[in-house]
């Protein structure tokens, strides 16, 4: 499916245009895969370097932004802590939600494949503050921080193969179970033999249960009753074209048919695939956030959004996008014209060359010369890399 912008701008470096100059009702600031670790350096499969200690300073340092900014909540978007963590999983809990902990305004944890690689479900929800939802205790929520938005949290995972605490019977793992048949490898974190969208079943995906599903239809009828618009935050992404295909929700049509329907959905944030990403589809803007664990201690990567009454506004901190959004009412009628596309981040515009010639989109690959165009930079915007 083609997909357009309304504007990409790198809202640091020009002014802000009138049509998004209404007051701010509220801002969010935004952080994804942490993964922090008590271990030395290392790299991804991919060899992408991560920075298991660094990502606690990076942390502090978007916290005090945010702080700074006067964001009204936070949302880490999952994968607080790593998997190299396992053996002392409490401690490393401990030392990334006592950064969260000492700040003046309420933070909002997700669910990401990582946590669960420590704890097993009812121990995160304890440590993440997250009440079981409904009847297997699952990780989903809804808040409603200012009477104009709704952000519903899904649990990306309460479809999973990574929960200790479901055996074999259990009905949530049955069912995973059945949607990870088509995967052929005996290592089920390999897309090996999958083509296309079907590369989406590896183990470290996950999906939405009908349960939440059920739940979800709910929500969102009660926001188009309330007159609210909605945000929708989980830690897998939900739209093809965002990130690479081993990194998309399993049941990603069964969500998309449900927010695309109800006419009240603005965006959705995730995190999980470890870069920059944005679709807009049928109205919705698509967003999935980098990793703090994989920026260079010298660098950030994280985001406040700007909620105004007619535009989302993606403040992006050095290696996180800027995005500057027009956003739609309940009925689904634009607030407002959309903004004409203005100009693309250099980093951006280097990665729609490197895309187009076949290459990356590795740090490398961005610091080429950038493209002359930026049609075709949603793939662009995914390197391909893999949580």
């Amino acid at each position: 499916m083609a997909s357009t912008y309304d504007l990409v701008v790198d809202v640091d470096s020009v002014e802000q245009p009138e049509d998004t100059t209404h007051d701010v009702l509220f801002k969010i600031g935004v952080v994804a895969d942490i993964q922090y670790a008590d271990v030395e350096d290392a790299t991804s499969f991919h060899g992408v370097p991560r920075f298991y200690r660094n990502s606690l300073i990076g942390l502090r340092r978007a916290l005090s932004a945010f702080e700074a900014e006067g964001v009204a909540l936070t949302l880490d978007l999952g994968d607080a802590v790593d998997a190299k963590q396992k053996a002392a999983a409490h401690a490393g809990f401990d030392a990334v939600l006592g950064c969260f902990e000492s700040r003046p305004f309420p933070s909002y944890h997700l669910v990401g494949n990582h946590d669960l690689y420590n704890l097993p479900r009812p121990e995160l929800n304890k440590r993440l503050g997250i009440a079981p939802a409904g009847p297997y205790g699952s990780s989903y929520y809804s808040l409603v921080p200012h009477p104009s938005t709704r952000i519903l949290v899904l649990d990306s995972y309460e479809l999973s193969l990574l929960d200790a605490a479901q055996g074999p019977d259990h009905p949530l793992r049955i069912r995973a179970d059945q949607i990870m048949a088509v995967n052929p490898n005996s290592n089920k974190h390999s897309p090996d033999g999958l083509v296309g969208e079907q590369r989406r079943f590896v183990e470290f995906g996950g999906g939405v249960g009908e349960g939440q599903l059920e739940w979800l239809r709910a929500e969102l009828e009660a926001a188009k009753a309330a007159g609210q618009r909605v945000i929708v935050a989980g830690h897998v992404p939900f739209c093809p074209g965002t990130c690479p295909e081993p990194c998309v929700l399993w049941n990603y049509e069964e969500v998309l048919a449900l927010l695309e329907a109800s006419g009240v959905v603005s965006a959705t944030l995730a995190g999980h695939a470890h870069m920059n990403g944005y679709v807009l589809r049928n109205g919705i803007h698509h967003i999935v956030m980098p990793s703090i664990l994989e920026t260079p201690p010298d660098r950030d990567a994280y985001a406040t959004l700007d909620v105004t009454p007619s535009a989302l506004i993606l403040r992006g901190h050095d290696t996180c996008m800027s995005l500057i959004l027009r956003v739609a009412g309940p009925t689904g009628a634009p607030l407002a014209q959309p903004l004409p596309l203005r100009t693309l981040a250099p980093w951006a515009e280097a990665a729609v060359k490197q895309r187009r010639s076949g290459g990356d989109c590795t740090s490398k690959a961005v610091e080429a010369a950038a493209a002359s165009n930026a049609e075709g930079a949603v793939m662009a915007l995914t390197p391909m890399v893999q949580a």
